[in-house]
């Protein structure tokens, strides 16, 4: 599922996750993303959502599954990083390289977890 409402953003990633053979969900607001299903194999959520704080729905979606989430921002405050470490979400692809994010999403019960590395280098393209 990508959480973003800026479709410059959600677009782009959208398509090329389509590209890589992931089936995506695009939702725009805090209370979207909170109001589906568990059934994501992974989470791109943006911070800056219109409803409600992208940390607070991250807090919320952790206390109820622990699908992977990775954080998209622009905000650059290490102590908000630091937080959303330590709620096991994790910080955007380009502050990450692609091996620490296949090694957080290697536990991945879908079959399609093996063609996340390939996900996360059309994603950091597309950023």
């Amino acid at each position: 599922m990508v959480v973003e409402d800026d479709p410059t953003i959600g677009e782009p990633l959208v398509e090329a996750l389509g590209r890589e053979g992931f089936t995506v969900r695009w939702v725009v607001t805090g209370a979207e993303a909170l109001a589906e299903p568990e059934s994501y194999d992974l989470i791109l959520l943006d911070l800056g959502l219109p409803d409600l704080d992208g940390a607070e729905v991250c807090r919320r979606l952790r206390a109820r599954s622990s699908v992977p989430i990775i954080v998209l921002t622009a905000r650059d405050d290490d102590v908000e990083r630091v937080l959303l470490l330590e709620t096991a979400c994790l910080p955007s692809p380009r502050s990450l390289s692609i091996s620490r994010c296949w090694n957080c999403c290697c536990h991945l019960p879908s079959a399609r977890a093996s063609s996340l590395p390939r996900a996360m280098n059309s994603l950091i393209r597309s950023c």
